[in-house]
């Protein structure tokens, strides 16, 4: 596999991107930063931390979910991150999400602001394992 994590692909009125990763952790870690790319130039700063925990029943949600909590906590606190550590955990037909997200606080006159990203769908979505690891295709509505 080579280390390609993410690309991008635009839509009628939308934007997606294809996610690639060794490990379903890498897919959900790629596709954050990912996100952020449509966003923002990010920048290598870290001077905030957020700690974000979900639980879903089915790995699609869980991977959708997470997105829309990314968009959430920059949409409210204009936090940027480009630093996740993250695990994800199976229990009683629940997977549970936890990660600590590393960054800084988007700032408007400063930042170039690129995407006004409103939600990850779940329209053409896919997240599967391939013989090469996983992958993971998500459209989100700008």
């Amino acid at each position: 596999m080579d280390d390609k994590k993410f690309e991008f692909f635009e839509t009628t009125g939308d934007v997606g991107i294809l996610v690639y990763g060794k490990t379903a952790e890498d897919i959900f870690i790629n596709a954050g930063l990912g996100l952020y790319e449509i966003i923002t130039d990010v920048k290598k700063e870290e001077t905030e931390s957020r700690e974000v925990k979900i639980i879903s029943d089915s790995i699609s949600r869980l991977f959708i979910n997470w997105l829309n909590e990314l968009i959430f906590l920059f949409d409210t606190y204009n936090f940027v991150a480009n630093n996740i550590n993250l695990s994800l955990a199976e229990k009683s037909g629940e997977i549970s999400l936890e990660s600590l997200l590393k960054g800084y606080c988007f700032d408007e006159q400063k930042d170039e602001k690129k995407l006004l990203i409103k939600a990850a769908t779940y329209h053409g979505h896919y997240l599967k394992q391939t013989e090469k690891g996983y992958e993971a295709k998500v459209l989100f509505d700008i």
